[in-house]
Order: structure tokens, then sequence, then C-alpha cells
């Protein structure tokens, strides 16, 4: 799994990029990979709305979206085998005789 970082921390290092430090240098001092120096830039630059992309706001809120419905998927074929389909649920109120 891939280390995470502290928002805070992510922010101060584009911070000394952003002011003129090479990449390499600023990863090299923080023990980085340029690699994520460059990725974190990135994104500071879609952030800002200075390039197109999704911001990181909008990349939490589509991770939890589709956490969430993996949460209903699960939940719905769990309910299959105990109660049968929601489906055939609602067919069955839509075909009873009146």
């Amino acid at each position: 799994m891939p280390r995470t970082y502290d928002p805070e921390f992510r922010r101060r290092v584009v911070e000394l990029v952003r002011a003129g430090r090479p990449v390499r240098v600023v990863a090299a001092e923080l023990g980085l990979a340029q690699a994520t120096v460059y990725r974190w830039k990135a994104q500071d630059l879609i952030d800002r709305g200075v390039k197109p992309g999704l911001s990181t706001i909008e990349q939490g809120e589509l991770a939890a979206a589709r956490r969430r419905i993996q949460e209903l998927e699960t939940d719905e074929s769990a309910g299959e085998g105990e109660h049968g389909s929601q489906e055939a649920a609602v067919s069955d109120v839509w075909n009873e005789p009146k």
C-alpha cells in the first residue's frame, strides 16, 4: 500500500517547489521520490484551476460515492440470498390483483 502523507506536509512541499526550489532538491532533502513531488505539483495546478482535471475535493467525493455504491451492492446481493431480489418484491406489488 502506498505511503500516505499529511495534507499540510504536501502543501508545504508544493509551496517550496512553487517558490522556485528544484523538485529534485526538495525531494532529496525530504526523502521523497521525485515522482511523488511532481504528482503533488501537478495536483496543485489542478486544484488551483490552472490545469484541467479532478480536484482533490472531487477525487474524495468520487471515492466516497464509489465506496457507498459498493456497500449498497454488497447489501443488495446479501439480501437476495435471504429474501429474494427487490425487483421481485416490486414486481409482486404491481401485479397483485386489486
